[in-house]
């Protein structure tokens, strides 16, 4: 009698076991690293774009994205160009963002600043696209407005 009790009980166990998949975190469906494949920029409404799939362009801009939590992530942004002489400089910045599940695409995510809300983008499917917009001085000290747009691959 013992046996079929165990039996019953082990068999309850078994067969009362969930099999719902959980899915992951936004920001464990995005982390890793990505290649910038287009730079745009604008200057007070004037713009340019750099294919940096060509090597000759001389720049490169990678993308670090660190989880922080289920849905905010650290990106880590590094720019490494090589001048006409053949000087390398490289620049670091990063940025606080926050991922929520995009209305329109299922398996992407829009991108908000994480201390503004302001959007920046969309991440997903192996790819990013990251919109950044700041203040900065031309050659002559004149406050000027500067948008960039960086269109990635993950590595």
């Amino acid at each position: 009698m013992k046996k079929i009790f165990y039996f019953a009980a082990l068999s309850l166990v078994i067969f009362s076991c969930s099999k719902a998949t959980v899915e992951p975190e936004p920001a464990d469906q995005v982390v890793g690293t990505y290649i910038t494949t287009t730079y745009t920029a604008t200057t007070n409404g004037a713009g340019y774009a750099l294919d940096l799939t060509n090597t000759a362009v001389g720049l490169q801009i990678t993308f670090d994205v660190v989880k922080k939590t289920g849905t905010t992530a650290t990106l880590i942004e590094k720019d490494v160009n090589k001048d006409a002489t053949g000087k390398i400089t490289t620049d670091t910045y990063t940025y606080d963002i926050e991922l929520k599940k995009n209305a329109k695409i299922a398996t992407q995510y829009d991108i908000s600043d994480a201390k503004t809300g302001a959007a920046r983008g969309m991440i997903g499917n192996e790819s990013m696209t990251f919109l950044n917009e700041y203040d900065d001085k031309d050659s002559n000290g004149k406050t000027i407005r500067v948008k960039e747009t960086f269109v990635t691959k993950k590595q």
